[in-house]
């Protein structure tokens, strides 16, 4: 997920906002739609990838593990973000309105 991650940020910033155009992506929703899903998945330590420990048999092995996975997550999650606002400009903004539909 972190590799995803720094590799979205650093193409929008080689690329600029050209990455998020509407083309071949599956259903309605738009890339950018989707990034700001997955991202708000994560900040919210809600993804997959974030499994919670209850769900792993040795919890206690995987604690801290897991906490620095999970921080690492949503410390490129904010990467991501930081690019996302420096790709669209004035346009960021749209991402809250994104973030607050109804599920």
């Amino acid at each position: 997920m972190t590799e995803i991650h720094r590799n979205v940020a650093a193409t929008l910033k080689l690329c600029g906002p050209a990455i998020l155009s509407p083309g071949a992506t599956p259903g309605n929703s738009t890339p950018l739609e989707q990034i700001t899903a997955l991202l708000l998945l994560v900040l919210q330590k809600q993804h997959p990838c974030q499994k919670d420990e209850d769900e792993v048999e040795d919890a206690e092995a995987l604690a801290g593990e897991s906490a620095e996975y999970d921080w690492l997550a949503i410390e490129t999650a904010l990467e991501v973000i930081t690019a996302l606002a420096t790709a669209l400009g004035q346009q960021f903004g749209e991402l809250w309105k994104i973030s607050k539909r109804p599920s």
